[in-house]
């Protein structure tokens, strides 16, 4: 205690004693307990005040890092919409969509074939 034996603290209480009087020490001992009991509440809570505090921050601290990550994977996908909406409109080097030279189904190629075959039996 702050260098201070069984000796320094029964000459403190004596010269109390004999400054304060017996009739006020009792009363002057219960102040001093009470303002020291308020003081240790105080410092509890302030040091649990402190303690949320750096809670909340490594909290924050794991938002952050999920919503960055949100951002990222919406970045992400923005860009691969926008690839994939610039590959659907692909132009040739003639300047037409690649579109317009792709059959759209089997069908379609049948159809060509089976003009085509009309076409050579007509001839023979």
């Amino acid at each position: 205690m702050f260098g201070m034996g069984l000796p320094e603290i029964l000459l403190i209480m004596a010269l109390a004693l004999i400054v304060i009087g017996p009739k006020k020490l009792p009363e002057l001992a219960k102040s001093l307990g009470s303002m020291l009991g308020e003081f240790k509440r105080a410092a509890t809570e302030l040091k649990g005040a402190i303690d949320i505090d750096s809670e909340l921050t490594e909290v924050k601290k794991d938002f952050d890092n999920i919503n960055n990550d949100f951002k990222k994977a919406a970045e992400a996908d923005t860009k691969a919409q926008t690839d994939s909406e610039e590959s659907k409109h692909k132009t040739t080097d003639s300047g037409q969509p690649d579109d317009l030279y792709k059959p759209e189904n089997k069908d379609h190629e049948s159809a060509q074939n089976n003009d085509n075959l009309k076409g050579t039996e007509k001839n023979a």
